[in-house]
């Protein structure tokens, strides 16, 4: 969590990434995209002497008050604040569940089309992914630069099913050779039995409900007898067979 609050700030002001920091991200590619690459290098210690000799420190500054509210918003929520590792996928798809709608995927060589409004687009050249060496299938992107072309800023390589998932109302997965109607059938199927699962956990859910109010009526009649038990306790009282001396 604590990678993915270091990669909205950034979104948050887009001048905190000048031009000389192009020089850096040149020399730190990664294929996973470079929303992903600035919010690893964000916690790096060697980056930190860079960050404040190269960036502008009004934007700097915007960026950690936003980095606060948000740290702020994940404690009221019960949100813990741990890093997320290695484990990069976490990142891309936090950041796909947000840009779905800014997706593209690859269609002829360095060429990628938007995949709701059949645009051609191209990555910027100053993209982590840029000049890679490795083309992903699918990406989604920040915002879009026209200029010749229209450029991608800001991409994040994503999978299908991702896609899929986060934004059921746009895309859908369909097999190879699989028809329209087998592709319905299929997510009639699956709908049937994520109801028949939903429908099994609400039951479990409501027979551990009964079970906890049986127990604390259980609980609740116990507590009632010990209390009438109490009450009717005889007290000690001196004998018949005993004097009391003045």
């Amino acid at each position: 969590m604590y990678v993915f609050v270091n990669v909205h700030i950034q979104l948050s002001d887009e001048r905190v990434w000048a031009w000389n920091a192009a020089a850096f991200l040149e020399k730190q590619r990664d294929e996973e995209g470079g929303r992903v690459l600035q919010g690893g290098i964000s916690v790096r210690p060697r980056f930190c002497a860079w960050m404040f000799r190269m960036f502008r420190l009004q934007a700097m500054t915007k960026a950690r008050e936003v980095r606060a509210q948000l740290l702020d918003i994940m404690e009221q929520q019960g949100i813990p604040d741990v890093s997320c590792g290695t484990d990069w996928d976490v990142i891309r798809k936090s950041i796909c569940a947000g840009y779905f709608h800014n997706a593209a995927k690859l269609r002829g060589i360095g060429e990628y089309v938007n995949l709701r409004s059949s645009i051609p687009c191209h990555l910027h050249p100053t993209s982590a992914l840029y000049g890679a060496g490795h083309t992903p299938d699918y990406v989604v992107y920040h915002e879009v630069v026209l200029t010749t072309k229209e450029y991608m800023r800001n991409v994040t390589s994503v999978e299908a099913a991702w896609l899929a998932e986060l934004g059921p109302m746009y895309f859908a997965l369909r097999r190879m050779g699989e028809g329209g109607r087998q592709a319905r059938e299929r997510d009639e199927d699956e709908n049937r039995k994520a109801e028949s699962l939903f429908q099994q956990q609400i039951q479990k859910a409501a027979e551990h409900q009964q079970a906890q109010a049986e127990a604390a009526k259980a609980a609740a009649r116990e507590a009632q007898q010990f209390a009438v038990a109490m009450a009717g306790r005889r007290k000690r009282t001196v004998g018949s067979s005993q004097r009391l001396i003045c």
